[in-house]
């Protein structure tokens, strides 16, 4: 049994799907998506310093905000852990948008950029055509 939102496999019986937590359909055609003939491919530089950028406004917010926290007295119990925080967050941004990746919508050919929580959701919506497209590691799947 599979999710016809999201080609997740399901356990027979489910009624939500474990991935996208849509209902489930009773059907009895197995549902197998469609692969793309293209891959995806590494995305690192440009996810890396996507990552790199967005941790350093990150990093400024966290410093400011725990930087104020700690002129209140019982505050600096926040505020310097946000201060510390603020030191981390971009080589987290930079690490994590090393594991992005880019590649052609299956259904239009756009370009789709993923970052790792879009791969962790287990897909995205084409920002151009408005599908579904599943990622299933280096391949972009259109649901047919």
């Amino acid at each position: 049994m599979f999710c016809t939102s999201c080609g997740t496999q399901l356990q027979e019986g489910a009624k939500f799907c474990t991935a996208c937590g849509r209902p489930t359909v009773a059907s009895t055609q197995p549902y197998q998506p469609t692969p793309v003939v293209t891959q995806a491919k590494g995305s690192g530089a440009v996810g890396a310093t996507s990552g790199l950028v967005g941790g350093l406004g990150c990093s400024v917010f966290l410093g400011i905000i725990g930087l104020a926290l700690c002129f209140t007295g019982i505050g600096a119990l926040i505020g310097i852990p946000m201060i510390l925080a603020a030191f981390g967050t971009p080589i987290m941004g930079f690490f994590q948008g090393m594991k992005a990746i880019e590649g052609p919508c299956p259904y239009c050919e756009k370009p789709i950029f993923c970052s790792s929580v879009h791969q962790r959701k287990g897909g995205i919506t084409c920002p151009a055509c408005k599908n579904r497209v599943v990622i299933r590691g280096k391949t972009l799947v259109k649901l047919s």
